[in-house]
């Protein structure tokens, strides 16, 4: 019995398009994401660690807890972020970074020409 009944669920699932495989397999995931607390298998947290320390980019420049993503967050959890604020600080960000990407190649080369023309004086 349980074998037939097996073979007609695989039956309707194999009868599936795509989208609703997916759609069937995100419904189960979430399911048993939803199922596993309420189960009392996976609980909340003892203790939540927040760290609002500095990171440094590629370029050396610090951001801490005002960073964009940081201002973003206290902004959802206000109830007042708006897409097009993001988006033009995102930008503004993203420019300054370019910039002073820039800034370090111009010197990087500034100094690698100076290297250059000095063992080029050695030679001669």
């Amino acid at each position: 019995m349980a074998a037939s009944v097996l073979a007609a669920v695989v039956a309707k699932l194999a009868g599936l398009g795509l989208p609703a495989k997916a759609t069937l397999g995100v419904g189960v995931a979430l399911g048993a994401v939803g199922a596993l607390p309420a189960a009392g298998v996976v609980g909340p947290p003892d203790e939540v660690v927040v760290d609002v320390g500095g990171t440094t980019d590629d370029v050396g420049s610090e951001a801490g807890a005002s960073d964009l993503g940081g201002s973003v967050a206290d902004d959802a959890r206000d109830g007042g972020v708006d897409g097009q604020e993001v988006s033009a600080r995102a930008h503004e960000r993203n420019a300054e970074r370019a910039a002073e990407r820039d800034a370090a190649r111009r010197e990087r080369a500034v100094e690698r020409d100076a290297a250059r023309a000095e063992r080029d004086a050695e030679r001669d």
